[in-house]
């Protein structure tokens, strides 16, 4: 058995535990006693998981002080089901070459800023858009909401969590938001990097729990490409979180070597080959930003949408004086 949702026992009803039923070939009054070896008095007391495997002792005794014993054995496991449905936003499953689709989604039960231990699901996806359901175990405990994150690819997602015959359930569908590449819960100038570096190249798997390697193929049909490009323009300075959630660190590489403090318009190109450089830096002013974007677009067709979204955030950055104006003297 698991623990109760909400709690860390299993509470069972006499019906439940499925009592001996005595019979005597002589005597129609059979006395039917028990003892539990975690001490409850009661049958329908809670079972502890702390106490398991905790025997019931069934003792049947006639008229005459004739007996027998039955012996039932109760486990019960720190842990509760929990069941949710997590839709891939944008994603059409029927898309990806080989179905059916499977992303490897991490699953975090909470309740404020205190969280379960992170668990690591590998989920099937069908139809469109994008829907799976998983089921898995967490640690008992009073959970009220559920985070979800397609680590590799998408923003996270959060819903309460409901109490249905002793599991958990979401009490909505996670809907996963694709643009994240650097696991930091938002879509910038960094996720942009990504984009320009792999575009042309084929999905890059990244194991279930996520091995860290990074992707951009964000509607999940193989390689990254032009439909990729406007899940960045939809999601564009858009963050989530997950309170609790430590931020994994990045390496050196120009793929992974990207700020996590705040989502950002632009980055200094401070790492990479000259062969990655030459792909996003097209000015060669050692900075990703709106204007190399824009010669991106150009180069592939795709409008000036994305660029005209980071040039605006760089001007209205710009505009934001550092400290607020001071009243003039008179």
């Amino acid at each position: 058995l698991n623990a109760d949702a909400g709690s860390c026992v299993a509470v069972l009803t006499a019906a439940e535990i499925g009592a001996p039923v005595p019979t005597d070939n002589c005597d129609l009054s059979v006395d039917l006693s028990f003892t539990r070896s975690d001490g409850a008095t009661n049958i329908d007391d809670p079972f502890d998981p702390a106490d398991s495997p905790i025997l019931i002792t069934w003792t049947a005794t006639d008229d005459c002080g004739n007996s027998t014993q039955h012996v039932q054995t109760v486990t019960v496991s720190a842990v509760t089901n929990v069941t949710a449905t997590v839709v891939l936003s944008g994603v059409n499953a029927a898309a990806w070459p080989s179905p059916p689709l499977t992303r490897c989604i991490k699953f975090i039960a909470k309740n404020g800023t205190m969280c379960a231990a992170e668990q690591h699901v590998s989920v099937t996806f069908s139809g469109n858009p994008a829907t799976g359901v998983a089921t898995f175990p967490v640690e008992c405990g009073n959970w009220t909401a559920l985070c979800a994150k397609d680590e590799q690819h998408t923003k996270w997602a959060t819903v309460a969590l409901n109490t249905v015959a002793d599991e958990f359930e979401a009490a909505a569908p996670l809907a996963l938001v694709g643009g994240d590449t650097d696991n930091d819960g938002d879509i910038d100038i960094n996720d942009v990097t990504l984009l320009l570096v792999q575009f042309g190249t084929a999905a890059h798997p990244g194991g279930c729990p996520w091995d860290g390697t990074r992707d951009a193929d964000f509607s999940n049909n193989g390689g990254v490409a032009t439909e990729d490009y406007t899940f960045l323009t939809a999601n564009w300075l858009t963050a989530s979180s997950c309170p609790c959630m430590a931020i994994r660190p990045l390496s050196d590489s120009l793929a992974e070597s990207m700020s996590i403090s705040q989502p950002v318009f632009r980055r200094e190109l401070t790492a990479g080959s000259p062969a990655e450089l030459r792909r996003i830096d097209f000015n060669g002013d050692n900075l990703l930003d709106y204007r190399d974007v824009r010669t991106f677009e150009l180069q592939h067709g795709l409008g000036n949408v994305l660029s005209e979204k980071i040039r605006t955030a760089e001007q209205e950055a710009a505009a934001v004086p550092l400290r607020p104006a001071q009243p003039r003297r008179k």
